[in-house]
């Protein structure tokens, strides 16, 4: 077994000194920086690295060394890592696990398997319910938890603990990922960056979540990672101009790879004036980093800024069960000049043995239902552009699907 030190020592690379005690028997078995050792022992061995500067200044880190056991492998095969999903889905899990020893005994006892949900909010989990078994399904919460605006996601984090092999201890093996909400508020990107420096983040009372992205440039771009489309079919932009406007183009793996879609943002008469222009998605296949970048190549350092971005809201089922409930929108009428009064209609199936409990209308340019929401909505739109109304159901089981319509304002 190769052992390191890397990452001790002193800064400005004082002299240090390094014992290793592979076996925790209080004997020195070697004072190299990166030594190696055979263990011919079966069993749980302890190594210790104390490292020694000037004035006897010590430290010390200690390592678990299992011989004889190998840890298993656990894989989560659905949902994908960076999959989306609505608050209320019910998400099917499978989990995989492969044990060198456990293995040799026949199939992987399912029955050690435990599965748990979390309630992400910014860096931090809450532990949620705890299922056990290779396949299962996940019931999300209704995420009223936290205020609107939060940076809100689910964790799910897949564990087996094997049998332990003669003469050595059980082995654990984990493994988690994350699925994030369709409905996006774009400053919880991951990272940000571009030629102008990236976008910035700036507080503004009309936006959907009191924030929303400034200073965009040409060039610039905002990523969110991890991301999977699995279930995915389009992705609405929420977003403005009082500047030069530009378009939005969506990109796998890097500023510059490939093309998934596109929005165009014209100027739409002031930096409150938002429109939500939809675009088609297509699938990269697996799990990628997605990058929004923002371009106009009639831009320079003499002009105003591209454009602002409030939100993303990506339409489809995204991980969520098979055979949940369908929405279907129509407007009428579907275009028109500004004002322009649409009536708004929907067309519902609830999902087998559910009933619809309550309605939430997005008209697309964040000017919110006044009054009672249900089936039917009627909105004025007062300046052109093009918007896409989405109408969120929610069962009697806490579980919400949308559907959306688009609508084009002359």
């Amino acid at each position: 077994m190769e052992f390191s030190s890397e990452g001790s020592g002193l800064p400005g690379d004082q002299p240090v000194s390094y014992e290793w005690d592979f076996d925790g028997d209080g004997t020195t078995d070697s004072t190299e920086a990166n030594p190696s050792h055979t263990y011919t022992a079966k069993g749980l061995h302890t190594a210790r690295l104390t490292v020694t500067g000037p004035d006897e200044l010590t430290a010390l880190a200690v390592q678990d060394i299992t011989v004889g056991n190998t840890r298993p492998e656990v894989t989560i095969q659905q949902p994908p890592d960076g999959g989306t999903f609505s608050f209320g889905d019910t998400i099917p899990f499978t989990v995989e696990v492969t044990d060198e020893e456990d293995g040799q005994s026949g199939p992987i006892d399912c029955s050690r398997v435990v599965v748990q949900s979390q309630l992400g909010h910014d860096t931090h989990l809450h532990p949620l319910d705890n299922y056990t078994g290779c396949t299962g399904e996940i019931v999300t919460d209704a995420g009223d938890s936290h205020g609107s605006g939060q940076n809100l996601y689910y964790g799910i984090t897949a564990q087996y603990e094997d049998k332990g092999a003669p003469d050595a201890p059980a082995l654990t093996g984990s493994t988690s990922l994350t699925l994030r909400t369709s409905y996006r508020e774009a400053e919880h990107f991951t990272s940000t960056g571009g030629g102008n420096g990236g976008a910035e983040v700036g507080s503004r009372a009309d936006a959907s979540g009191g924030k929303r992205l400034i200073e965009i440039e040409d060039g610039d771009w905002v990523a969110f990672d991890p991301v999977n489309l699995k279930g995915v079919e389009s992705v609405t932009v929420g977003a403005s101009s009082g500047g030069l406007g530009g378009t939005v183009e969506f990109r796998a793996g890097s500023p510059t790879g490939e093309l998934l879609g596109s929005v165009t943002v014209p100027n739409t008469g002031g930096w409150e004036r938002l429109i939500s222009p939809t675009t088609e998605l297509k699938d990269p296949g697996g799990t990628t980093e997605l990058y929004a970048v923002f371009t106009n190549p009639e831009w320079n350092t003499g002009k105003a800024d591209l454009l602002s971005v409030d939100w993303l809201h990506f339409n489809g089922p995204g991980v969520e069960k098979a055979g949940g409930t369908k929405v279907k929108l129509k407007a009428q009428p579907a275009s028109g000049t500004a004002p322009l009064t649409v009536a708004l209609s929907s067309t519902v199936e609830p999902a087998e043995g559910r009933t619809i409990s309550s309605y939430h209308w997005d008209f697309g340019d964040n000017v919110k239902p006044t009054g009672p929401e249900g089936a039917t909505a009627t909105h004025r739109y007062d300046r052109k552009g093009v918007y896409t109304a989405h109408l969120t159901v929610t069962d009697n089981k806490g579980d919400t699907s949308t559907g959306a319509v688009r609508i084009d304002v002359k």
